[in-house]
This record gives C-alpha cells, structure tokens and sequence, in this order.
C-alpha cells in the first residue's frame, strides 16, 4: 500500500471533510430511508460552473460525489490528477496526482475505484490518501466503470477496436467473467448504468451511436432501444456517459453536443443544450452525476474544460 501525495489549497483544512461526515451521511441515509432520494427535475437551471481548482480544469473525465465525506471527485485528465471540491460551496480543495484519470466510480465504503492511462485501474482510500491496490493492465481502452450495488462487483467497458468487452471484477480486482453480449452484434460499450428494479443494464455503445438494454440474467436477452447515427433529437453520434435517474435515462450525445432524457422504453423526454462555451451550451459532454440530496446534475463538458451545473 503506497502514500499518494496530496497537494492542498492554501488554507484548506482536511479537518472540514471529518466535520461534515457525520451531518451529511446522517442527512443522506435519512433521506434515503424515507423515499427522499431526489431526481433531477429536466429544468436545466444553471446553479454553478465549477472550473478552477488552484490551476483551470483541462479535459475533465469524469465527476462523482461522496456523500459521506461531502466531496464532489473530477477526474483532471490532461493536468494528470484528481481534485476534490466541497460538496456544499463547491470550493476546491485538494489534488491527488494521477496519470491520466479518468473514469472512476465510489464503492460502499467511497474508496475510489479509477481507471488510469485508459489501462491501469487502481482502488483509493480516500480517507487517507492511500492506494489500496492497482493493476497495471485491465484492458486496451477501458472507457467506463460502474459498481453493480447489488452483487459489489466492478463492470468495466474496454471500447478497443480489436477486444470490446465488458469486464466483470471483485472488488479485489479479480477477473471474474465477461458480460457477454450476442456474439453477431460487435458494439463497442462506452458506458454502463443498472436498473436494480428491472435487473437491466443499459450501455451507450459509441461507434454505433445507440444505446442498448440487456437482461443481467439472460445474454440473448439485448435491444437496442435508443438512438442510430443522426443530428435529430432522437438520434445519437458517438454517446458517451449515461445515468439512470429514476424513470429515465440522461445521455452524454457527445458528438451533438447536447444532454437528452429519455424514459427507460426509448422514448425521448427532452434534449438540452448546442455545440458552444454558453451556459445552455457543451462541446462534446462526457459524462454526467446526480446529487441525490438536491437534484443538482453535474455534467463534464470536456472540451470547454467545466463541470456544469444545472437544477
């Protein structure tokens, strides 16, 4: 187990992540057991942009929050590192050096499990800034990971050109099995989302430009039920990050440079936003988090190096 060094703001005091630890989880499961679990509202009301942390973001991958120690995570990819900001004022905090983050999810506990150099995965206590393990070659081009919160196991999409998979892992890191898809259909997985309800995956598959949904108990069991190549509001180029919100699905349309809803059948709800640097605009959004206390969706608009903000 390796110290990762952690750089601070000047005048950023850890002792505030210990502080909010108990209100905010205490907070959280109280919201959750009550049925309090809130959904973004399709308004697209800017809230914030969050773009600066002790140096501008460039090329931001990714964004997760941690309930329990009050935390909004972005993945840094092109400045090499992590950065941590306050979940409540949206403050930076501190940084932790990483080649090439990118996508990355939080485990039962908030470790951080992230994908680095697009082929090295690596597990985080956050707590103490601790690497817990790392494996130096998961795949050729691993481009999403999701934790499947009712078997704990690790899901990672390789999007290679001559491997596409989904892999299966222990939280150890394990290879346990592939998550097949029928072997007639080449899709390239991008990213990953599960409806605990109806046990489905749902994957944006990039170079096919749709989104399919497949059965977690029967392989042949896939449709595609969202998109095909196009500019129209139901179509899709190249979707990246996706989100299961309740009775929708948010989806990254990376290449149309927008955020679009669509209920779980396929049905398109709502497309938001146009290729430019406004605040109703992305260019090429890559990934998008709730923030189940509020409602609050954080999009990653890559290449205008911003986390957006919208309630």
């Amino acid at each position: 187990m390796s110290l990762i060094t952690c750089v601070l703001e000047d005048g950023c005091n850890l002792q505030r992540i210990d502080d909010y630890y108990s209100r905010i989880f205490h907070e959280f499961k109280y919201k959750m057991k009550c049925g309090k679990k809130i959904q973004f509202s399709g308004k697209f009301v800017h809230v914030n942009t969050i773009s600066d942390a002790g140096k501008p973001l460039k090329h931001p991958s990714d964004v997760k929050i941690s309930y329990k120690l009050a935390m909004i995570i972005v993945s840094d990819f092109a400045n090499d590192r992590i950065v941590f900001f306050n979940l409540f004022s949206f403050q930076y905090w501190f940084s932790m050096p990483l080649n090439r983050p990118s996508k990355m999810d939080l485990d039962d506990n908030d470790d951080l499990i992230i994908v680095s150099n697009s082929s090295q995965l690596f597990k985080i206590d956050l707590r103490n800034r601790k690497e817990i393990w790392k494996i130096e070659r998961v795949g050729l081009s691993i481009c999403g990971i999701a934790i499947e919160k009712h078997s704990n196991r690790i899901f990672l999409c390789d999007i290679s050109f001559t491997n596409p998979c989904i892999q299966i892992r222990e939280q150890d890191g394990t290879f346990l099995s592939n998550f097949e898809l029928p072997s007639a259909l080449l899709y390239h997985p991008f990213s990953i989302a599960f409806d605990p309800i109806c046990n489905n995956a749902y994957i944006s598959c990039y170079y096919q430009h749709v989104i399919i949904m497949r059965s977690m108990d029967k392989v042949h069991d896939v449709k595609e039920i969202i998109g095909g190549y196009g500019e129209d509001i139901e179509s899709l180029r190249q979707p990246r990050g996706i989100l299961l919100d309740g009775k929708q699905l948010i989806v990254c349309d990376s290449c149309n440079c927008c955020i679009k809803l669509f209920s779980l059948d396929g049905h398109i709800i709502k497309s938001f936003g146009s290729k430019g640097i406004g605040l109703d605009q992305f260019r090429y959004p890559a990934a998008v988090c709730l923030n189940e206390l509020n409602g609050e969706l954080l999009v990653v608009d890559n290449t205008n190096h911003r986390i957006l903000v919208y309630r």
